[in-house]
């Protein structure tokens, strides 16, 4: 038998990547994965998004959940790194706006439809279906930026008393 293998499910592996401080996924791992790595996670797990489609474009709303997330976002959300996630089908430049007042990255992704919804043979290419592709790439971030990220309330316009929260 050859060297043992290490395993995303090993927590003590400097390969383990995780979610959480408080023991789901990341948990021991990430007490113990060494200080040299950062951690490395979905967009998703810092933000939310909307999109939609103009002609050939694809606009991106991106929203940190609160400032801690957004520092992340603002450092991690590039033109160039949406260039490189959406690399094997577009074609066109990437254009990112901050927006900091609003916690907020807005993106544009030009060429991304290969001439428009109605001309592209590409399943399920309208720019709404983008988001959840967007949310997909990988971030890097420190133990401590998680855990600032994780701890710092959801920022949003929901009341306080939402009843279906709840449910």
């Amino acid at each position: 038998m050859g060297a043992a293998r290490r395993s995303a499910h090993n927590p003590s592996s400097d390969e383990y990547v995780g979610r959480s401080p408080e023991g789901t996924r990341a948990g021991l791992g990430a007490a113990r994965r060494s200080a040299r790595s950062p951690m490395k996670l979905r967009l998703a797990d810092i933000a939310h998004a909307r999109s939609g489609d103009k002609a050939d474009w694809v606009d991106f709303g991106v929203f940190a959940w609160n400032a801690a997330g957004y520092a992340v976002l603002a450092r991690e959300l590039t033109a160039e790194r949406v260039q490189s996630h959406f690399a094997m089908w577009l074609p066109g430049p990437v254009d990112c706006w901050p927006l900091p007042n609003i916690l907020a990255v807005k993106l544009v992704l030009r060429g991304a439809l290969q001439g428009g919804g109605a001309r592209n043979l590409r399943l399920d290419n309208l720019g709404k279906a983008m988001a959840g592709a967007l949310l997909r790439m990988p971030i890097e971030l420190s133990d401590a930026e998680w855990a600032q990220c994780h701890s710092e309330p959801r920022i949003g316009w929901w009341p306080a008393d939402d009843h279906l929260a709840a449910q």
